[in-house]
């Protein structure tokens, strides 16, 4: 998706929205409603200032950079060591590498104290029920019924169509009791991925895997669907959401 390109230009080009702005001519607010998936179809002449403020072309963005040019030489070796773990292996190192993402996102947030602008904030429904990283709890509201709150956009969170509050540990250390998590709305995810399942109207946490739903914590059992009635999925997980993110206290 051209977005998704674009937005990686951005994180490569480490340069920030002002500077963007600054260098392109195009006004920030512009600027932030394209990052954020808001302006659907830009003017390619709004698109030609953009990336070649960053260092790119249109052609870039036509065929998608060839990221495997992008990764250092220690870079390139980590991925050679990574795909020769086990999944026990690959889970720990996950969980380190988001433990790690998300104390360094908390080291460059903005000030708060900054007035922010309103462009870089979105809504999104945080549900009333719980999902289970544990022993599942109803799952009765529809998003529209959910209580809104707003956060800051970035590249996770303008994934999003809804959040959901996570009780129990079956998923540590990916995803803690007490989180907030980011679901984008799709009706499956692939083997590997973390969603959000109903199992016989319980909500949960879980990893899809070929033939069962998986609790990263070995303390807690996998779940089999063929020993239930009905197991659907309600959406992907994206990303846990970062308390800094949060424009407003919540309950």
């Amino acid at each position: 998706m051209w977005l998704d390109i674009f937005n990686e230009m951005r994180i490569n080009s480490k340069m920030s929205l002002d500077e963007i702005s600054a260098k392109s001519g195009v006004p920030k607010g512009t600027l932030s409603k394209i990052t954020s998936g808001i302006t659907k179809a830009p003017p390619l002449e709004t698109m030609r200032k953009l990336v070649y403020s960053m260092g790119y072309t249109l052609d870039d963005l036509d065929r998608g950079l060839k990221t495997s040019e992008n990764f250092t030489k220690d870079e390139k070796e980590h991925i050679k060591k990574y795909r020769t773990l086990d999944s026990y292996g690959k889970e720990a190192v996950d969980g380190i590498l988001d433990i790690e993402h998300r104390r360094v996102l908390q080291l460059v947030q903005p000030d708060p104290a900054q007035e922010i602008d309103a462009d870089n904030i979105i809504e999104l429904p945080l549900m009333f029920s719980k999902a289970s990283a544990g022993r599942g709890f109803s799952i009765i509201e529809a998003p529209e019924e959910a209580e809104h709150i707003k956060i800051m956009y970035n590249q996770y969170t303008r994934k999003a169509d809804f959040c959901v509050r996570v009780a129990g540990r079956s998923m540590e250390p990916k995803i803690y009791d007490g989180d907030i998590v980011l679901i984008r709305d799709q009706p499956a995810v692939d083997v590997n991925e973390i969603g959000l399942f109903t199992v016989d109207d319980l909500g949960y946490i879980k990893k899809m895997g070929p033939d069962r739903l998986i609790s990263i914590n070995p303390d807690f059992d996998d779940i089999l669907p063929e020993e239930y009635r009905e197991v659907r999925c309600y959406g992907k997980f994206i990303a846990v959401l970062d308390p800094e993110w949060i424009i407003e206290d919540i309950d």
